[in-house]
């Protein structure tokens, strides 16, 4: 029978050895083991050997029974010399020793030594299975090699699912949309808002100017009128009180006369503004 793995065991091991073959064989990996695939009057051997040459990976439980056993590096020794990679199952906690140190020294293994096994049995099968994927690689499997085969495992089961059922379906593409005989619709802009400027402020007021205007005028015109009625009075006092009123009369013209020209200029900066 044509398989892909020879499990490597000590007969001390045979029931996991049973197990791990049996977990494998579920997963559609076909294994050689002995004693069941040894054909009547083949001899062991010779079965040994041949079975070794036909195989893709060597499974190997690694245990004190296998550090022990005088048979397991003979069949090590065959599969590197046939190219055949090896991956070392531990199911005990104890290093390779011997023979088996030689050959498994740079190899890195799968711990099984914690229940349960189905769980490591299943990891064990997702890198065999990325190992027949892509070819298996000779000499024992590097730590290289086991850390990219689970994800390569879990990949190479899309195009197998896909294969078994009925093909996707084909994607019909969609036409694209006809061209726009008129140009689309740009809503009117709107017209542009203009602001109108505020008027400067008036500094004076026109009404209180006007009466500062009167005001100013009557002053000196009042000091002129009473300069000259009291003038000729016999009585000194009447006549200084003409003076001071003429002296008030002047005064209030002339300070008319620089308010109106303040005006006129501050009312010149405003309309220039």
């Amino acid at each position: 029978m044509a398989h892909d793995v020879f499990i490597s065991y000590s007969t001390q091991d045979k029931p996991i050895a049973d197990a791990v073959c049996a977990g494998l064989e579920q997963r559609g990996i076909r294994c050689w083991i002995a004693p069941r695939d040894i054909l009547a009057g083949v001899e062991w051997g010779q079965a040994i050997v041949e079975a070794i040459s036909s195989a893709r990976v060597m499974v190997l439980l690694l245990s004190q029974h296998a550090n022990k056993s005088t048979q397991i590096p003979k069949e090590v020794d065959r599969a590197m010399n046939k190219g055949v990679t090896v991956i070392p199952l531990r199911i005990q906690d104890v290093q390779p020793t011997g023979t088996l140190e030689y050959h498994l020294g740079a190899a890195h293994w799968l711990d099984a030594i914690n229940p349960p096994m189905e769980s490591h049995i299943a990891r064990l099968a997702d890198n065999i299975g990325a190992l027949l994927q892509r070819g298996s690689v000779s000499g024992a499997l590097t730590p290289g090699q086991v850390a990219a085969a689970a994800p390569r495992a879990a990949a190479a089961q899309i195009p197998a699912a896909v294969g078994q059922g009925a093909s996707p379906p084909p994607v019909t593409p969609q036409a694209p949309p006809p061209p726009l005989s008129q140009p689309p619709f740009a809503p009117p802009s709107a017209p542009p808002i203009t602001y109108a400027a505020p008027l400067p402020e008036q500094p004076v007021q026109a009404g209180t100017a006007i009466a500062f205007y009167i005001l100013a005028a009557l002053v000196p015109i009042a000091g002129i009128i009473l300069w000259a009625v009291y003038k000729d009075k016999p009585f000194p006092q009447d006549r200084s009180m003409a003076t001071i009123l003429l002296i008030i009369g002047i005064i209030s013209m002339v300070v008319s006369m620089l308010f109106g020209c303040f005006c006129i200029v501050l009312g010149s900066s405003a309309e220039a503004m």
